[in-house]
């Protein structure tokens, strides 16, 4: 049996045990940022195409997550450059390695005690403000989960900074309370537990929010990174500077475990952003240098 036989069987049962249709498939693919049209859907059911390149291979993580099937069964079964599908089970510590940086924010997540797969994140956005002093004033992260088991509760959230001189502080929360935390000085990483409202049922949404204070750091930050440790449909890093102390020579930076890019990044009204879709795990973020003092 070929490639595509396997895969439009292994599909074609998903979908008949889901009980949807196509029209309804497509529709939820779009939702969630991969959009895949009908027709499209139907040649990949009846074996006539087979999903290929990195891009599709997103759709079909996709549509392993609205199918309930499990990670892989799906894309195990297409003709993919094997380190596409490796990518996935990457640990975003691996990414940070592969910067020259330390990193063990895996290790702290699984000290949390956490389950991860209870609740999957659809999106991340990370917005920094750098003072005059050259330093983060204030970090806000606002993130999009969606529940993948019933009774679902808890959330976390990971740092890792170059030369953190303290503790972080998480000055507020919103859709959530603050639960276990964990600081790793030496390597310069943070964990925290967010605490839900109320257990979601499967298939639930829920948006958090927080704000952290005392990221400083002992030396300048010359970068900031947003680190993203599972597939999402989108995610943001946007870094605001303090008028009149804007830095110089930006890059933007984009690691997505097949290539590394560094490219020129214009300031815009004082702040640089970057948006990515259907990413991760991987980094995406900037670096600068400060003019003279």
């Amino acid at each position: 049996m070929n490639d595509r036989s396997l895969f439009a069987g292994e599909l074609d049962r998903a979908i008949r045990a889901r009980g949807l249709t196509l029209q309804r498939l497509s529709r939820r693919l779009a939702d969630l940022g991969s959009p895949v049209s009908v027709a499209s859907l139907s040649l990949w059911r009846n074996g006539h195409r087979v999903p290929t390149g990195d891009e599709s291979l997103e759709v079909v993580y996709r549509l392993e997550e609205l199918l309930e099937l499990d990670a892989d069964s799906l894309a195990r079964l297409l003709p993919v450059h094997p380190q596409l599908k490796a990518n996935r089970h990457r640990s975003i510590d691996e990414f940070y390695a592969e910067e020259g940086k330390s990193s063990n924010t895996s290790e702290l997540a699984e000290r949390l005690d956490v389950d991860a797969a209870s609740v999957f994140l659809r999106s991340t956005n990370e917005r920094f403000d750098i003072g005059p002093d050259r330093q983060i004033s204030l970090c806000r992260i606002q993130n999009f989960w969606e529940a993948r088991v019933d009774r679902a509760r808890s959330v976390y959230f990971t740092w890792r900074y170059d030369s953190p001189a303290k503790e972080p502080i998480v000055a507020s929360t919103a859709g959530a309370q603050l639960g276990a935390t964990l600081f790793d000085e030496e390597n310069g990483t943070y964990a925290a537990e967010f605490i839900l409202p109320r257990p979601l049922r499967k298939g639930e949404t829920a948006i958090t929010e927080y704000t952290f204070e005392g990221l400083g750091e002992r030396d300048d930050v010359t970068c900031l990174d947003n680190g993203l440790a599972r597939h999402v449909a989108e995610g943001s890093i946007w870094i605001q500077f303090t008028p009149g102390h804007e830095p110089t020579d930006p890059h933007l930076r984009v690691h997505d475990g097949t290539t590394k890019s560094r490219t020129p990044a214009s300031l815009e009204g004082g702040a640089l952003h970057h948006i990515v879709r259907g990413f991760g795990p991987g980094l995406i973020g900037f670096d600068w240098t400060w003019p003279p003092a």
